[in-house]
């Protein structure tokens, strides 16, 4: 199956570097509540 004249394959391999990074920055945001409670505090 193709979409455009790529295949969902070649989509898919090439959109992993942000899947990995939007992981990372979930992993942090959840794990290190200090990161995701920072912006509010800044409008306090």
């Amino acid at each position: 199956m193709k979409f455009g004249k790529i295949t969902v394959w070649e989509a898919i391999r090439s959109n992993w570097p942000f899947y990995g990074a939007g992981i990372v920055v979930l992993a942090l945001v959840t794990y290190i509540p200090a990161i995701s409670l920072w912006l509010p505090s800044v409008f306090k």
